[in-house]
């Protein structure tokens, strides 16, 4: 069984074959009250061909006012020192 073609994840070894998977380690990236600062970064994570996952999107559009910031999270560890390489450079840029 190789990694899970959603998660990324590897077999457990201990699960005596039922399919389950660890889910792959995912590092913290950016996070930013502004959806086009969030956007940019996924543009620019996507051209490279970097894995990422967003979260508090809902909480930061429903709740206006409040302190919720949409977070940026790289999915695999190997990519998080390029992703943080490529967002430093792209934001120079802009």
């Amino acid at each position: 069984m190789g990694k899970h073609p959603q998660t990324g994840g590897y077999p457990d070894p201990h699960n005596h074959g039922f399919g389950l998977y660890h889910i792959a380690s995912m590092k913290y990236l950016l996070s930013s009250p502004d959806p086009a600062r969030i956007g940019l970064a996924q543009s620019l994570l996507d051209a490279a061909g970097i894995e990422w996952e967003v979260r508090n999107e809902a909480v930061s559009q429903t709740a206006i006012g409040m302190p919720f910031a949409t977070e940026l999270w790289v999915l695999r560890d190997d990519d998080y020192q390029a992703a943080r390489d490529l967002l430093k450079s792209g934001a120079a840029r802009a």
